[in-house]
């Protein structure tokens, strides 16, 4: 998994992905581990140093006002960290407004991330807000980008 500006290790995703589900699963110890949770039931559990590199370099991408690209495998915490990188962002108090985009025709994307009026195609028979406006002041979150066509990315 990598963020903006920082970066695991290369080859370290396997391993902490193992940790973390040994920690989640209660096969070891969190005496002394980072324990970040988002109010839910699975926090990131570890003591790592691939880890605590990612949790550093996830709070420096919080405090900074660009764009932030999360990858890793299905699975690997993807929607967790986006969850931590809001709370800990200027934006907190903002919402988060997260859309899976596998799951949005490309014929709807633009409609969905900008909104669109009545009547601007066909079943459209109320105004909507779009993704972006609805964040406004928050967080977007874009799951599944890699499953639109390379022209609408």
């Amino acid at each position: 998994m990598a963020v903006n500006r920082g970066e695991l290790p290369r080859g370290s995703e396997p391993e902490l992905e193992r940790k973390l589900s040994k920690e989640a699963s209660g096969g070891g110890t969190t005496s002394g581990a980072n324990r970040v949770s988002s109010g839910g039931a699975d926090p990131f559990l570890g003591h790592s140093s691939a880890l605590n590199a990612f949790l550093s370099s996830l709070r420096r991408a919080a405090t900074s006002e660009g764009t932030v690209l999360l990858t890793g495998e299905s699975g690997t915490g993807k929607s967790r960290a986006a969850e931590r990188l809001h709370a800990w962002s200027p934006r907190a108090a903002g919402p988060v407004v997260a859309v899976s985009l596998v799951a949005t025709s490309s014929t709807l994307i633009e409609a969905t991330l900008f909104g669109h009026e009545r009547g601007a195609f066909t079943d459209a028979h109320r105004s909507r807000q779009g993704i972006f406006r609805r964040a406004h002041g928050g967080t977007v979150v874009l799951d599944d980008i890699e499953h639109l066509a390379p022209e609408t990315q």
